[in-house]
């Protein structure tokens, strides 16, 4: 399957649990992680959630990966978060 990743970059990893990179779609591509959960047990990289994470500089990362969050997070209740594959993506058919 195609995909529209760069080969490299710096992806932010939100609600990250004790996931590693390394088990994402990012991890065969040699990207930089940084990780953001609210629970410090996990030892992310940073302390935050989805909707307060003061320590990220705007646009400092190349991509924003939430695997668990966008189960847990109503679309509806934060419509921002949610932008179109269109919008995200040349081949939005990857997704």
């Amino acid at each position: 399957m195609p995909h529209c990743l760069p080969d490299s970059g710096t992806v932010l990893h939100v609600g990250c649990g004790s996931l590693r990179i390394e088990a994402t779609p990012f991890g065969a591509l040699g990207w930089e992680e940084i990780r953001l959960d609210i629970d410090p047990a996990v030892s992310p990289d940073l302390i935050g959630t989805i909707t307060s994470m003061p320590e990220v500089p705007t646009a400092s990362v190349d991509a924003v990966f939430l695997p668990k969050t966008s189960s847990i997070s109503k679309p509806m209740r934060y419509p921002s978060l949610w932008p179109s594959s269109e919008e995200c993506c040349d081949h939005p058919e990857s997704f």
